[in-house]
């Protein structure tokens, strides 16, 4: 939406969070009319408290609203004629290139390590930095790499990245979502308004069910970690210590790549720099990855402690408990599942030298399920009783925090509780 459509309109914020406040002092520059609900007081002068009443009065009374991602909206679509993104806010001002990176697995790491490779670029979008605080720099970045999730781009109108990267699908967020359905295609979004002059990079798994879903007009490239020969695609490939790419070698030796992260994960990285024409230098000075996806934060008594509350999907633990190579581990289990379910992430701990110490409102569920499979597994209210227990248990080689579950059950996110348990390690150190 171009900035002079804002002009004199009376413009709702719903939720004044980071995505909120960004909105917010965006758009105080084209109108003095806006209005913030949310529900905890704010220190502005239009705010109203988020109550049933007051959430009819605010969607009536103003011309648009931009709801921050993650409310639920399905019993409010009467109103959906007013409601516009932040990404589609971004997308009509911003000029240079934009790559968007969503998917179940992976967006965070992928999206941090790009920033990391592409000269003159910045990250934002899902991975906590605003969007829009993009468009009130001096210089803009030539490149800005946004991490998408699912309620970012359920209702975008017109939002099209220049490289739209689909990572996996799994279903997730399921209490959000009515249906795997709807999650799937709330992801389709992030190709269905591309024109034939930008590029989709697509897990080759995927490319048959999205062409059901929506219209393709994007050049579509896919990746695949072994040979793939049953599309017609420019598929992009990682076997025998090489990436390749239309039988062209575009990567060599790939054994030699950081472990910072996951095999396909770097596959998509060299795919993505490639298509940008971007330099493919990897070395270890530009591999950091952002806070909480397996951090290593210390060793005590000969075991090393990772944190990795990120790990809200149980993909995500099993990617993090391979990373290990069979070595024992102390896993820490708990958040909400979100409508999925655990059973196959504990089933695929079965006869590894894990113990499991679950936590949280879904812990007796946990323990039940790893009883089941005949995994020693404790249950406990709080993440500070789980890593009480364990630390009165002689200690394995790892100690994981990787919850497989949202953190809202105790915590306000992922990022507070990642810092509470390295706090938790830190109290331990220093004992």
């Amino acid at each position: 939406m171009k900035n002079d459509n804002f002009t004199n309109k009376k413009i709702g914020i719903w939720g004044f969070g980071i995505v909120g406040k960004s909105v917010y002092n965006y758009l105080k520059q084209f109108s003095n009319q806006i209005q913030v609900l949310d529900k905890t007081k704010q220190n502005i002068e239009n705010w109203i408290e988020q109550t049933d009443k007051n959430i009819d009065t605010f969607l009536e009374k103003n011309d648009l609203i931009i709801c921050s991602p993650g409310i639920p909206l399905h019993n409010y679509q009467q109103y959906h004629h007013k409601m516009i993104t932040e990404l589609d806010i971004f997308a009509q001002n911003y000029r240079q290139t934009t790559v968007g990176i969503t998917g179940t697995l992976g967006k965070t790491s992928i999206t941090t390590l790009l920033q990391q490779h592409i000269p003159n670029s910045i990250a934002a979008g899902n991975i906590g930095y605003p969007m829009l605080n993009i468009l009130a720099l001096q210089q803009p970045p030539s490149t800005t790499i946004l991490e998408l999730s699912s309620f970012q781009l359920n209702y975008i109108r017109n939002f099209a990245p220049d490289i739209a990267i689909w990572t996996n699908f799994y279903p997730n967020h399921l209490d959000h979502h009515t249906s795997e359905d709807e999650y799937f295609l709330a992801k389709c979004n992030i190709m269905r308004h591309q024109t034939s002059s930008q590029i989709a990079l697509i897990a080759c798994n995927l490319i048959e069910r999205i062409k059901k879903c929506i219209s393709i007009n994007s050049q579509i490239f896919l990746f695949c970690t072994q040979q793939c020969s049953k599309h017609t695609y420019p598929t992009f490939t990682n076997s025998n210590n090489q990436i390749k790419c239309k039988n062209n070698v575009i990567f060599d030796n790939t054994n030699r790549l950081p472990n910072t992260t996951f095999e396909e994960n770097w596959l998509i990285i060299i795919a993505t720099l490639y298509i940008l024409k971007a330099p493919l230098i990897i070395t270890n000075n530009h591999n950091t990855l952002q806070e909480h996806r397996l951090e290593k934060i210390g060793t005590y008594k000969n075991s090393t402690f990772y944190n990795d509350s990120k790990s809200t999907v149980w993909q995500a633990t099993k990617q993090a408990i391979a990373s290990l190579n069979q070595e024992s581990c102390a896993l820490f289990l708990g958040g909400l599942s979100k409508g999925t379910d655990r059973t196959p992430l504990i089933q695929y701990l079965q006869n590894k030298p894990i113990t499991v110490f679950a936590f949280g409102k879904e812990a007796e569920t946990l323990q039940t399920m790893c009883q089941k499979y005949n995994i020693s597994c404790s249950a406990y209210t709080t993440l500070d009783e789980a890593f009480i227990a364990c630390m009165k248990q002689p200690l394995p080689k790892n100690i994981l925090l990787s919850p497989s579950g949202a953190s809202f059950d105790l915590f306000k996110n992922y990022i507070e509780r990642g810092n509470h348990f390295k706090s938790l390690y830190n109290q331990l150190a220093h004992s």
